[in-house]
């Protein structure tokens, strides 16, 4: 979503190895030199003529317009949502990696969406593999292989797909003990600070300062308690509660920074 107007660093090291290479090409140079000019050209007036020249009406010039320009700029923009969007979010019972299932994205991806599956079985044809799992890809090359059209198609067995889902299972449980230990001595190290920062300014500080010190130690406190159960509970827990716990902690750093920072 909007990589292409990225300009930091990384995309002009990109563009310099490419200039090198194509930079005596005048026509990569034009476009190179003319890219918004050409872009909005492209995108507006070119879907545009294309629909009156079909039609020969304003009404026709419009959904070229539409159809063609905007209509292409969403799907465009979907396509990157699958390298983004899906390598975010969504769940992931077949691997571990960064990509994830979201069913909800279906209509806009036709089937791509199912992504953690891909990135565990990349060979297999589908990408959702269950039955009800809505794919218009896996329809497609199915539709191909009855018609004789296309043969070898992999499909992993599902023993196999068991197999791995288990074992993400288990990597699962195993990364979230070592997310949590490391959480729990972060936390055991800012309660250490914070106890010792509360003792030194107990009496030298105003009352109003004491009590903002002494509600941070009452949060911290009841934070280190959810830790606590978490780190019992490994189990049943889910990314999200680590992603929650680590940004409530964070919260208490800055907080106690502020206040460590002001009283300097």
């Amino acid at each position: 979503m909007g990589w292409m107007l990225d300009g930091r660093e990384p995309r002009k090291q990109i563009e310099r190895s490419a200039l090198k290479r194509l930079g005596k090409n005048k026509i990569v140079m034009w476009q190179f030199k003319n890219y918004w000019n050409i872009a909005i050209l492209v995108n507006t007036l070119v879907p545009f003529c294309i629909g009156y020249g079909i039609g020969g009406s304003l009404q026709y010039a419009m959904a070229g317009f539409i159809f063609i320009g905007v209509g292409r700029a969403i799907q465009q923009q979907a396509t990157f949502c699958i390298n983004s969007v899906v390598h975010f979010f969504g769940s992931k019972e077949y691997t571990n990696g960064t990509a994830g299932d979201i069913p909800a994205l279906f209509f806009m991806f036709l089937g791509e969406n199912w992504h953690n599956f891909h990135h565990a079985f990349p060979r297999d044809y589908r990408n959702g593999h269950k039955w009800y799992q809505l794919d218009v890809h896996k329809w497609i090359i199915v539709l191909m292989e009855k018609l004789g059209l296309v043969s070898n198609v992999i499909r992993t067995p599902n023993e196999r797909i068991k197999a791995k889902v288990e074992l993400t299972k288990q990597q699962f449980t195993i990364n979230m003990k070592k997310q949590l230990n490391d959480i729990e001595t972060m936390f055991t190290k800012f309660v250490e600070t914070l106890t010792k920062e509360i003792d030194e300014h107990i009496n030298q500080v105003s009352v109003n300062v004491n009590n903002r010190l002494i509600k941070l130690k009452q949060k911290a406190l009841f934070l280190g308690k959810r830790i606590e159960y978490l780190t019992n509970n490994s189990n049943e827990i889910k990314q999200k509660e680590i992603e929650k716990i680590l940004v409530k902690l964070r919260q208490l750093e800055f907080d106690f920074g502020k206040y460590v920072s002001y009283n300097a």
